[in-house]
């Protein structure tokens, strides 16, 4: 069965974007976000699974991009969002840690580099 997922660009005023560092798999740093549930919208989607996965809520305020993984049977929808409140946040099973990231080394640190504390968004 297709699956659609939906996951969110944050940025700070320094341009630096929100990643966080999953807890299973590969344990990558990735954007937040996450499956869309049966009878959910892809932006309730959004609003739901950055507010677990960073403590964040957030407003979808453009699409960026939809991507696909044609093997797996997988859409993803990717949106521009905009922090309007916040919530404590502690590491969970799936997520262990968050960070910003420069544009310029989001690939670089997805394979290893560390971003920096994401305390100027809190």
């Amino acid at each position: 069965m297709p699956t659609l997922g939906v996951f969110a660009a944050i940025t700070d005023e320094d341009g630096r974007i929100l990643c966080l560092r999953m807890n299973y798999a590969t344990h990558a740093w990735t954007t937040p976000g996450g499956r869309v549930e049966i009878g959910e919208s892809p932006l309730d989607a959004l609003k739901r699974e950055v507010l677990e996965e960073s403590g964040l809520d957030v407003v979808a305020e453009e699409l960026v991009g939809v991507y696909s993984k044609p093997k797996k049977d997988d859409i993803v929808l990717f949106f521009r969002a905009r922090v309007v409140a916040q919530s404590p946040w502690q590491p969970t099973d799936e997520d262990s840690s968050d960070g910003l990231l420069r544009p310029g080394v989001i690939c670089q640190s997805l394979w290893g580099w560390v971003p920096a504390p994401v305390s100027s968004m809190r």
